[in-house]
């Protein structure tokens, strides 16, 4: 037997979960505000919580700053990662050249030992870097 697609409720906006705390502020009993509002009276405590004694505009500035927070923190993870990985490949490739100097045997095939300016070439070809004409 095929279900039909059910449709979850859109949680409230930002500045409608506002509307609601000042609703039960009001008066109105939380158990109605959640009802109203398609939300757990655990959920109505967390908001209020967050977001109690917020007015409109203080909501939509709280959001706007929530989203550049995480915009930052991908940011940040991004960049950890690129500078992780920058220090992998110059860890390499210096064993590998301590290697080749001291005329011991690699374990394994070391990867291939460029000049002067390996590490500059490194962080061009990772894209940190424009690429000088």
């Amino acid at each position: 037997m095929v279900s039909s697609p059910v449709r979850r409720r859109q949680v409230a906006h930002v500045c409608q979960r506002g509307r609601f705390l000042k609703m039960a502020d009001a008066g109105m009993p939380v158990r109605e505000v959640c009802r109203k509002a398609g939300i757990s009276e655990p959920t109505y405590y967390v908001w209020k919580s967050r977001y109690g004694g917020m007015e409109a505009s203080d909501l939509k500035r709280f959001k706007e700053m929530e989203a550049e927070l995480s915009k930052l923190k991908r940011m940040y993870a991004d960049l950890a990662l690129e500078n992780h990985a920058m220090k992998d490949l110059i860890a390499k490739n210096s064993r590998a050249g301590r290697q080749a100097i001291s005329g011991r045997p690699p374990d394994r095939a070391p990867p291939a030992v460029g000049g002067p300016g390996l590490q500059l070439r490194a962080v061009v070809a990772l894209g940190l870097l424009p690429r000088a004409r």
